[in-house]
């Protein structure tokens, strides 16, 4: 079983993964959790600090070490079907983060082309049984995901502009083209609402996948 906890920044997936994984794991299963990318990747402060040179770049690197991410797992599966894996993003929010206003501005035409061919690719590798079984779309109001990420503050995050997290609420949550995106690339997609509790989303969420 694959699992994919998504949303915007800020809205909590790290926590959900974390603790549907020490649910899961009370129960017996084998369950690996893909941790988020960002939190360890070396250019993000270079991103931040100057996003027209390092856009680009950056997108390209989170894409293919999530679907690096991705296509091991399918091997551990191929040995275990029984494993669960959890993944705290996936390499299709990469297409949703590329789509934000800011972030396309930041790229010429021509490295816009270049990533979402390179996307495109990516994600027509996913026949029916490498899909993901759940896409768990996590969503609060905006608010209180600012407030989040002000509360949690990473240095590089408190410099970015209010512009930003708006349009990325926008991409991830009302966004057409991103929810027909989705929709084609996933077995499930569910939207949770994220202002509850981390232990009533949990119970939420096992009531999907049990």
């Amino acid at each position: 079983m694959k699992i994919v906890i998504s949303g915007t920044v800020g809205v909590g997936k790290s926590t959900i993964s974390n603790i549907l994984k020490e649910h899961l794991d009370t129960k017996g299963k084998d369950v690996f959790l893909h941790d988020e990318l960002s939190g360890d990747n070396p250019y993000l402060d270079y991103y931040y600090a100057n996003r027209p040179a390092w856009s680009f770049l950056i997108q390209i690197d989170f894409v293919l070490g999530r679907f690096k991410s991705v296509m091991e797992e399918e091997i551990e599966i191929s040995k275990n079907p029984n494993r669960v894996s959890i993944f705290d993003r996936h390499f299709l929010d990469d297409f949703i983060f590329a789509n934000v206003k800011s972030i396309k501005e930041d790229m010429s035409t021509i490295q816009w082309n270049i990533y979402s061919q390179v996307n495109k690719s990516l994600a027509n590798t996913l026949d029916d049984n490498s899909k993901p079984d759940y896409f768990i779309l996590l969503k609060a109001p905006l608010e209180q995901v600012l407030e989040r990420v002000k509360i949690r503050g990473r240095e590089s995050e408190q410099e970015v502009d209010l512009d930003y997290w708006r349009d990325l609420y926008y991409q991830y949550y009302e966004n057409p083209l991103i929810q027909d995106y989705l929709k084609q690339n996933v077995k499930n997609l569910i939207i949770v609402d994220a202002s509850k509790s981390p232990e009533q989303i949990k119970e939420e969420l096992i009531k999907y996948i049990e």
